[in-house]
């Protein structure tokens, strides 16, 4: 019996304690696929527009995060700030940029 219990008790531990990815790091991920998508538009010049990824925001679904992304463009004399969204999928594989 002592036994069956020690091992559903390891069990449980061993359940608990797995990893989770920190916040700060998945906003990482979040704005560099973000950044890549932009850099690689069609017809997209990137001497000429730069893009600037502030900050961004995001809801986690079991499939994908639902991200809100403030970005800062830069092309010769404009200069913007928007927000631009996307869902991108929880392995950072996929993206689907909204509008």
């Amino acid at each position: 019996m002592r036994k069956i219990i020690a091992i559903l008790l390891i069990a449980a531990c061993a359940f608990a304690c797995r990893y989770q990815t920190p916040e700060n790091e998945i906003k990482e991920h979040l704005k560099r696929k973000m950044t890549d998508l932009l850099y690689q538009g069609k017809n997209n010049d990137s001497s000429i527009t730069k893009y600037n990824i502030l900050d961004v925001t995001y809801f986690s679904n079991p499939d994908n995060y639902f991200c809100k992304f403030k970005v800062h463009m830069h092309e010769n004399n404009l200069d913007t700030t928007g927000i631009m969204t996307a869902r991108i999928s929880r392995d950072f594989s996929k993206i689907n940029r909204g509008f």
